[in-house]
Formats: structure tokens, sequence, C-alpha cells
């Protein structure tokens, strides 16, 4: 989510930005970008409390959420799209929707576990949010440092800036994930490890 609200509309404009694809449609990519950007860890979060129910036999849960899901987007998209967002109305109200959605699939969760083990969650969820702060202010420094080297649409100049931003973005998340003890991170090393 952080890489493609920081980088999305660079990343645009090195995979796309030539001959008909012009800068003013770089930057409205971006902008719908941006906003299914913002839905993106609520899209993943419903379809993993999805397989949870699939995976417990209940099958109408699932489908419930995907009722509340459809309901918001079709109601959301049919009101945002005549606003000043326009197409990037459709995009936010997908991420809304899928927001709505894992809400109602995490309470209903919750309802059947009696716990999710929140305090774990909110634990991971801050040394992540730690570790993309730091990911963050790196990739805005750099940003502001290399803008007079950036040159508008797509060249070998605008990759290579692109290459080493991600390259130390990657670098800069891991080592946080390391230093900060994030589960998901530490596991992967112990498995590669044996």
């Amino acid at each position: 989510t952080v890489l493609f609200l920081l980088l999305g509309r660079p990343i645009i404009a090195v995979l796309l930005e030539r001959q008909r694809f012009t800068a003013e449609a770089t930057a409205l990519t971006a902008r719908v970008l941006s906003a299914y950007t913002l839905g993106l860890f609520s899209l993943g979060a419903f379809t993993f409390l999805q397989r949870y129910f699939y995976a417990s036999r209940d099958y109408l849960t699932p489908l419930a959420g995907a009722g509340v899901v459809s309901a918001a987007d079709i109601a959301l998209s049919l009101w945002l799209k005549r606003t000043p967002l326009a197409v990037a109305g459709l995009a936010y109200a997908n991420s809304i929707a899928f927001s709505l959605g894992f809400v109602f699939l995490l309470l209903a969760a919750r309802r059947r576990l009696g716990s999710v083990n929140g305090r774990l969650l909110l634990g991971t969820a801050l040394r992540t949010s730690v570790a993309m702060a730091a990911f963050a202010a790196f990739v805005i420094l750099y940003l502001r440092l290399t803008r007079a080297w950036w040159t508008p649409g797509s060249s070998l100049g605008n990759l290579a800036l692109l290459t080493v931003v991600l390259l130390g973005s990657l670098a800069i998340v891991a080592g946080a994930y390391w230093l900060l003890g994030v589960e998901m991170f530490r596991d992967l090393l112990k498995r590669r490890g044996e």
C-alpha cells in the first residue's frame, strides 16, 4: 500500500508513459491506483477470512460478506462516479466496500471464535507500521533528492532511478522487520536456515 501510494505515479510513468499514454493519463491512472491501493489490506483480509469460513464448512457467512461487498460497491459506485472523483470514485467505492466486507467477516469470526487474538495482531500491525514509516521516510527523501534527475515519461534513466529506490526500500523494510521482530519475517528466515 505504501509503495503504491508513494511510487504509483513514477511506476506508471516508467511502465506506460509513451506515445498516446500522456502525462495526463499517467496522473489519472495514478489517482485511480491510489484509490484502489487504500483497499488492498481490506481485500486481502476479506479473502483470508472467507477461506477461514469455507474451511469451517460455513458457506453462508462468506456469501453474506460477498453480498455486503457487492451492495456497498454498487451503491457507492453509482454515487461516487458522479462526484468530482469521477473514475477514481469507482476505485474508492471498491476499497470502501471491501473494508465493510472485512469488518463484517471479522465480527462474524470473532463471534464464532470468541477472540481473534487482537493483542498479537495489534502488536504485529504496530511493528509493521514502524517499518513502513522508515520505508516511507526513505522514499520521500529519495524522491526529493533525485527530483532534478527524473524526466517525464518512460526512459532508462527513470527505470534506473526507480530500481534504486525499490531495492533500497526492500532492504529498509527487511531490516526493519528483522530488527522489530515481525513474526512472519522471522519465520521465513528460520525456514530458509533449516
